[in-house]
């Protein structure tokens, strides 16, 4: 977790479960160790260690709405890339913390954190949703597994860029990825809450723990 934590940051959302997972002595003994790998792993770097924060804001104020979702929902009512951001950012970590403290099992976390973060993200490039495919071979959900295929639709910003030297996302083309994937989602919320309900009304009960949503 650590070395993934290394070449992207945001895996280290999953340590909030793993440290939970593993429990108290065990977590202390781990955390050492991860923190040891990341020491090792910068001390060639640590000239440059400083330049980090400046890179990362760079990237943060020059790349956005590129093949966005809720983002961009959020800055269009907002009108705030920062709350926006900010939202999004505050999700990812309070669902992190909240499937720590439900001892969420660790491949179904990060379906669903590494899906917030795509969700939430101002950059959500096609080959991103790639993070999710691994834990859809654990928890199969048909509207992720359809997100993931539809993103094809997004290579349509090389051919204003090939010719016109533009990249720029066309909204109509966004919608075409994301609304079949919101449409599912909410469609099988309600049928489950449906079910459940039924379920209760006949006298049968709590019903057997149903796949999740998303």
């Amino acid at each position: 977790l650590a070395a993934a934590a290394l070449l992207k940051s945001f895996p280290v959302l999953l340590f909030p479960v793993w440290m939970i997972r593993l429990g108290w002595p065990r977590a202390g003994k781990a955390a050492g160790i991860a923190a040891a790998l990341v020491a090792l792993c910068a001390w060639p770097y640590r000239a440059a260690i400083h330049e980090i924060p400046r890179t990362m804001a760079n990237f943060e104020s020059n790349w956005q709405n590129n093949n966005s979702s809720l983002y961009t929902l959020l800055r269009l009512f907002s009108h705030s890339h920062e709350v926006a951001a900010g939202i999004g950012v505050g999700v990812a970590l309070g669902l992190a913390l909240w499937c720590a403290w439900r001892g969420v099992d660790p491949p179904r976390a990060a379906l669903w954190i590494f899906g917030a973060v795509l969700l939430f993200s101002p950059n959500a490039y096609s080959w991103y949703f790639t993070w999710v495919i691994p834990f859809l071979c654990f928890y199969p959900s048909a509207a992720w597994m359809m997100l993931t295929v539809l993103q094809f639709l997004s290579y349509h910003v090389l051919i204003r860029y090939a010719a016109l030297g533009e990249f720029h996302f066309d909204p109509r083309m966004v919608v075409l990825i994301y609304a079949p994937f919101f449409v599912l989602v909410l469609w099988k919320y309600f049928r489950d809450a449906h079910v459940r309900r039924t379920a209760l009304a006949d006298g049968e009960g709590q019903p057997p723990e149903m796949e999740a949503s998303i």
